[in-house]
């Protein structure tokens, strides 16, 4: 399927099915897994048109090695404190 997609051309189900010849059953099942490993992305080309896939120049990283900032978050614990006070301000004047 990647053989016959073009990067950052639209592609319905349809077509994807009929190029290498597979049912529709069997083009969705592999392009649900494409999309699963970040491949391709589905989006609809108008309002209300048809779902198309298109080809992604690269993967997306897994979820597990995306990065997660390390260090103290600036102005949290400041910003808590804030939002603390003003509630207890609220339930005191209640």
């Amino acid at each position: 399927m990647l053989a016959v997609m073009v990067p950052g051309e639209d592609y319905t189900t349809g077509a994807l099915a009929t190029q290498p010849g597979w049912s529709l059953s069997t083009a969705r099942t592999i392009i649900h897994a494409a999309e699963d490993t970040g491949i391709v992305w589905k989006h609809r080309c108008a309002c209300k048109g048809p779902l198309v896939w298109v080809r992604r120049d690269r993967m997306r990283c897994p979820s597990r090695q995306l990065s997660i900032p390390a260090g103290e978050l600036q102005g949290y614990e400041q910003a808590w404190r804030s939002f603390r006070d003003i509630c207890m301000l609220a339930h005191a004047s209640s």
